[in-house]
């Protein structure tokens, strides 16, 4: 038996994927596992990738569905790390020595989707306040300078075509 410690006792973040890590879990196929470390290394890729686009990511309205986008992505790696085949698996088999470490990392899981949670929320926060006003500012400008404009077009077109015109 694999010494799980408090792994085993560790509520799940998702309690309609699990409720409990299993204090005896069933030893998976083999293939099932190799498949799902080989998914979780492609995963950390992945999220790599994405991560590099966040950071330069400079307009809100695009940043809200990247990370939208990444909360999905994230709950379902999250999922995969703290499943049957994922990372208490392989390293419980390995390296026993080092759940404790890995409870906290899947204790961080939580912690970071509520950060990407909050972040999402400040965000279209900002859009549907100030960055609305902000916008609702720009066009009431442009509105007073077009008809500032037009103004100033029709009194050039008076004096020149029409008093121009009349006195001569």
């Amino acid at each position: 038996m694999i010494p799980y410690g408090d792994l085993a006792r560790r509520p799940s973040f998702n309690p309609e994927v699990r409720t409990e890590m299993p204090s005896q879990p069933s030893a998976p196929h083999p293939d099932r596992m190799q498949r799902a470390q080989g998914q979780i290394a492609e995963d950390h890729h992945d999220l790599r990738q994405a991560l590099v686009k966040l950071r330069h990511t400079t307009e809100l309205r695009l940043l809200i569905p990247q990370l939208t986008h990444l909360r999905a992505e994230l709950k379902e790696h999250f999922e995969l790390e703290e499943g049957e085949e994922g990372l208490a698996q392989a390293i419980g088999e390995s390296a026993p020595h080092h759940l404790n470490r890995l409870t906290k990392l899947f204790d961080e899981h939580v912690a970071m989707l509520a950060a990407v949670d909050g972040i999402i929320e400040r965000a279209e926060a900002c859009l549907d306040g100030p960055v609305a006003d902000v916008f609702r500012e720009v066009t009431g400008l442009c509105g007073q300078l077009e008809e500032h404009e037009a103004n100033e077009t029709q009194l050039l077109t008076e004096a020149v075509f029409t008093d121009l015109g009349t006195s001569g």
